[in-house]
């Protein structure tokens, strides 16, 4: 039987291509083990490329793994190091904007420290470095055009926020239909006090207001922070989510008391010219949706499960618990 060319395995394993590499470790198991100039496994690639789903592939091997955990390259790099560096831009920028860029960084350093020995977390390679040090020294232009893109996004959205906050208040004392003006015992009270729609227009108008300003404390709350790297796996894509969920919600019910405005004044007479106004007040609310991928991409990646651990499904071996050595 021959064994296939060992660069062949390395480019797989560089490109992400598992189909074709858990057909050829099932063929020859060996090659799990081979290293290539730089005393890189087919591991060691999948975390210079940033492959999850070949990485992941290392927890099917069973007593092997400690195997491959001994190996170092030339300059004493373990894998934890090599997770500190950056990769290639065409794998950064597989997800939009640099902060979510950095928070998959320090995913995946969090990832692979999982999957290495205690004594490789602290180890040092030639440069008396430790794999922490690496990623901090690797990723800081990156961490900064976070900390830039973070400030930009979050002073656009509370520039926002603050125009609904001041409608909104606004909104509560120049009611639509104005106050009574008589001498009787309802002096000075909503002339459409009693209807329901006026109650509903309220409500929204006072859910708009709540939520625009805690929009602008969670956003406040951003430039607040030191931004240190480890605030940029968690603590800030919380807030940034929180600020635009918030947001989202009051720009919502602040297009819903203008709709329901307009069906207290206009509901006799012009109820057509009420409806034409309230079909264009989505307008807005739909370009706003369409902005929301990022939000969207954000929760993903703040919240989505750890991709080590999240699957139980056995890709080499699926009928096998173990890996066959």
């Amino acid at each position: 039987m021959i064994i296939p060319s060992g660069r062949l395995i390395f480019i797989a394993a560089e490109n992400g291509k598992l189909e074709f590499l858990t057909i050829l470790i099932r063929q020859y198991p060996a090659l799990v083990l081979k290293v290539d100039e730089n005393k890189h496994t087919i591991f060691h690639k999948a975390i210079l490329h940033r492959h999850e789903k070949t990485f992941k592939l290392i927890f099917e091997l069973g007593m092997m793994k400690s195997l491959i955990n001994i190996h170092e390259d030339e300059n004493k790099n373990n894998r934890l190091h090599l997770a500190g560096q950056l990769p290639l831009p065409s794998r950064l920028n597989v997800v939009p904007g640099a902060a979510l860029q950095l928070q998959q960084e320090l995913r995946w350093f969090e990832e692979v420290k999982v999957a290495v020995r205690p004594g490789q977390i602290v180890a040092k390679n030639k440069q008396k470095q430790t794999a922490r040090e690496v990623f901090m020294e690797k990723h800081e232009n990156l961490r900064i055009a976070a900390e830039k893109w973070m400030i930009k996004t979050t002073n656009s959205c509370m520039l926002v926020a603050t125009l609904i906050a001041t409608v909104t208040f606004a909104a509560a004392f120049t009611l639509p239909g104005g106050n009574r003006q008589d001498n009787g015992p309802d002096n000075g009270f909503p002339v459409f006090v009693n209807r329901t729609l006026f109650k509903i227009f309220a409500t929204a108008d006072a859910v708009s207001l709540a939520f625009s300003s805690s929009s602008i404390l969670s956003f406040l709350s951003i430039h607040t922070s030191p931004f240190s790297m480890d605030d940029f796996l968690k603590s800030l894509p919380n807030k940034l989510i929180r600020g635009f969920l918030f947001l989202s919600i009051a720009i919502i019910t602040m297009m819903g008391a203008f709709v329901l405005a307009f069906f207290l004044i206009f509901k006799h007479g012009l109820i057509r010219f009420a409806i034409s106004i309230a079909a264009f007040a989505f307008i807005p609310i739909l370009l706003f949706v369409g902005q929301l991928h990022l939000v969207f991409e954000m929760i993903y990646s703040t919240y989505k499960c750890s991709f080590l651990f999240c699957c139980n499904k056995k890709t080499l071996f699926p009928t096998k618990s173990n890996f066959p050595y």
